[in-house]
């Protein structure tokens, strides 16, 4: 069944959705079709009703990270094993697919198209001579799209040993400019030099938020003026409401650490059977994909007065150069600035939770 709250979003009623949420009532239920309030708010189409649960969501998510460190709801994660399993296990390269043991993709071919957008929104001019550093190999298809963009320096952070011998037998230790770092990046990080990067893309399996938090403490220390970070955006990617929160918390994060974060939301389809192939699971559904961006300030405390004052600045010229070097069809996306919410509920998502049809959420109130 379904709770008050979700009744009060499905039905627009903002005030309701406060009342409720102040008398205590959260968001975290799901009803019998899997929906929690704020998948309901984004199916009824209420933007107010959506924001203010994403809000108070993730509010909650960082006091409880702040106060036991622990880990998000299980139904939130992408990755179920610790990263120390996945390192013991034996990978294999079918294709443009890596799967685990368990048959379980850990990169595939389909993620192409954006890594392509990653790489421009990161390096959005050719032969700068920048200094990039990637966190997780995987396929390889970042690194390679990096690579056509010179860099002047490629560090590249990779823990796996299946892994590192596919890029062995690919030649990537004989590159020029490339720096291949053997281990995890938490014992790697620590070594690089401070403020020596000029972008950082992170995508590593098998671990969680509470992985990628503890990472972005680094970025202070190694990013230059004017740096750039990315990430995969693979939070929480069975509810559009627990991925919009898990993109509202990883924005609060970068706030505090004077890095205001922007999402360009790029147009991805609907991926059918052929792009999972032999993958035991799918591990994305959403019609629309979340692009992040981060920017240092170029000056001290510039991004500060910018976040107090609603806006960004500072990463307003890297995300417009990275647009206008994009195809048509990410360019026609419009950046939307932090604090500005990431997630519309006009967005294409295509399948919902309960992953029962390519246009879940078009009837979900009817079911």
């Amino acid at each position: 069944g379904e709770t008050l709250l979700h009744v009060a979003a499905g039905a627009g009623r903002a005030n309701l959705v406060d009342l409720l949420s102040d008398a205590g009532v959260t968001s975290r239920i799901e009803d019998d079709r899997g929906l929690t309030a704020g998948d309901t708010a984004f199916a009824a189409g209420s933007q107010a009703c959506f924001d203010e649960l994403v809000k108070r969501a993730s509010a909650r998510h960082l006091e409880e990270l702040e106060e036991e460190g622990e880990e998000e709801d299980p139904a939130a994660k992408r990755q179920k094993l610790g990263h120390g399993t996945y390192l013991s296990q034996r990978l294999r390269y079918v294709g443009e697919q890596l799967l685990d043991e368990d048959g379980l993709g850990v990169m595939m071919g389909w993620e192409r198209p954006l890594m392509v957008q990653h790489a421009r929104v990161l390096l959005p001019q050719i032969g700068s001579a920048a200094a990039v550093l990637n966190v997780g190999f995987g396929l390889g298809i970042v690194d390679g799209l990096l690579q056509e963009r010179a860099p002047g320096t490629h560090h590249i952070i990779e823990a796996h040993p299946d892994v590192l011998a596919e890029m062995h037998r690919r030649g990537w230790h004989e590159k020029s400019g490339v720096h291949i770092h053997t281990g995890r990046w938490q014992e790697v990080v620590s070594r690089l030099a401070p403020q020596s990067l000029d972008a950082v893309f992170f995508d590593t399996w098998q671990e969680t938020y509470v992985e990628l938090r503890a990472f972005l403490q680094h970025l202070p220390r190694l990013l230059r003026p004017g740096g750039r970070f990315s990430f995969f955006n693979g939070l929480a990617p069975y509810s559009i409401f627990h991925h919009a929160v898990f993109c509202r918390v990883a924005q609060e994060d970068l706030a505090a650490l004077e890095l205001p974060c922007d999402f360009l939301p790029v147009p991805l389809g609907s991926l059918g059977e052929d792009s999972w192939l032999s993958a035991a699971q799918r591990y994305w559904q959403f019609e629309t994909y979340y692009l992040p961006l981060a920017v240092r300030a170029a000056s001290p405390g510039a991004n500060t007065e910018a976040s107090a004052a609603g806006a960004s600045p500072e990463a307003a010229p890297a995300a417009a150069e990275a647009t206008e070097a994009m195809p048509p069809a990410a360019a026609a996306g419009d950046w939307r600035p932090w604090p500005e919410a990431a997630v519309l509920v006009a967005d294409r998502v295509g399948k919902g939770p309960c992953g029962d049809g390519p246009r879940f959420w078009e009837r979900a109130l009817n079911s």
